[in-house]
């Protein structure tokens, strides 16, 4: 999941996640760099592959 955001961010450093959510309903979450911020939801298999990643 990190790895997908600073792919789509282009940031090279993360200071904060804030997860809400579940397995069961995934979770909806915001990035934190420095004042930069990035929305999305993401979900995942049992095994932890990446089910779903959206950008909010």
């Amino acid at each position: 999941m990190i790895g997908e955001v600073k792919r789509r961010t282009g940031w090279e450093n993360i200071d904060r996640v804030e997860l809400h959510g579940n397995y069961s309903s995934g979770r909806n979450c915001v990035a934190y760099s420095g004042k930069n911020q990035f929305k999305y939801y993401f979900r995942t298999y049992g095994d932890e592959r990446m089910m779903k990643f959206e950008e909010r």
